[in-house]
């Protein structure tokens, strides 16, 4: 029988396992990069897409580990927190705003930079 835990360790746990699915997507993303630089440009601008997607993907997990790991830090014996610090410390604004409790669109917006 396992035994009640606080929140705040959960949430850890949590975080480390999203900044180890970052890392892996952060991996393939520079794998897919290397393929897609040697095919020929036949492709359009898909293999660009899909890059911009992969890339935008790994920034929200990235963030959603960060945001967690500081949340969970802040944590009181209640388990209430104040989460101003965490949602300033993520970079993606609808991310953001989605975690305040706002309304915002979850399409992901390609056309975000790379570079």
């Amino acid at each position: 029988m396992s035994q009640k835990q606080p929140l705040r360790v959960h949430s850890m746990r949590v975080a480390i396992e999203l900044e180890t699915l970052e890392l892996s997507l952060e991996s393939i993303e520079n794998g897919l990069e290397r393929v897609l630089t040697f095919q020929n440009s036949s492709l359009g601008g898909a293999p660009i897409e899909m890059l911009q997607e992969l890339d935008l993907l790994r920034q929200t997990i990235d963030a959603l580990s960060k945001y967690l790991l500081e949340v969970s830090g802040d944590t009181d014996d209640l388990g209430q927190v104040c989460d101003l610090n965490a949602r300033n410390s993520v970079p993606l604004k609808d991310l953001a705003g989605r975690l305040s409790g706002l309304e915002i669109s979850k399409t992901p917006q390609v056309e975000v930079d790379l570079f």
